[in-house]
């Protein structure tokens, strides 16, 4: 019954998703706005540190990124050494929807390669809901051994393709 019961909610809210029209918004950290809407391409908005990028409701800020010295020697073991950097993303989710909202969130991190990076296990709390009107900190950690340009994306909705972008320089 509750497998037959997903698959419906799964299947509706696919259906629902595709016939909405979206809303993507990025707040300059300076105050400047853009909004963009429509109802056939996925929407990304590209964000810097410091911007809010708001996609279905959801606003995503990038509060800080840094460089630690801190590591995980279990990560590390898998990892087959010790990284040569780790960066950690401290950022905000603020939910603008008038009702609680499970976060599934999808983020995807990318080294100036363009090469796709995992998530490296330190004190992370990985937000899976935030009530109505509320907002939560996080932080999010990837190990590279190159810095220069990063990527980071996050999908609100894992079954929809709209996405909250952010670009920033890492720098030692």
């Amino acid at each position: 019954m509750k497998k037959t019961l997903t698959i419906v909610t799964l299947a509706s809210a696919m259906l629902l998703a595709g016939c909405s029209s979206k809303e993507a918004t990025v707040q300059k950290g300076s105050g400047e706005q853009q909004t963009t809407q429509s109802s056939e391409a996925p929407k990304t908005n590209v964000g810097g540190i410091g911007d809010t990028v708001t996609v279905d409701k959801i606003s995503y800020t990038v509060d800080k990124v840094e460089l630690t010295d801190q590591r995980n020697e279990y990560t590390d073991k898998d990892l087959g050494g010790t990284p040569k950097y780790v960066v950690k993303v401290s950022y905000t989710v603020k939910n603008g929807d008038d009702k609680d909202r499970t976060l599934l969130d999808t983020i995807d991190m990318y080294d100036p390669a363009d090469k796709k990076l995992n998530r490296y296990a330190l004190y992370d709390n990985v937000l899976s809901t935030i009530d109505a009107g509320k907002n939560a900190s996080s932080t999010y950690y990837v190990a590279t051994n190159d810095l220069g340009k990063f990527e980071m994306n996050f999908k609100p909705n894992m079954l929809g393709n709209d996405k909250a972008k952010f670009a920033f320089e890492v720098k030692e």
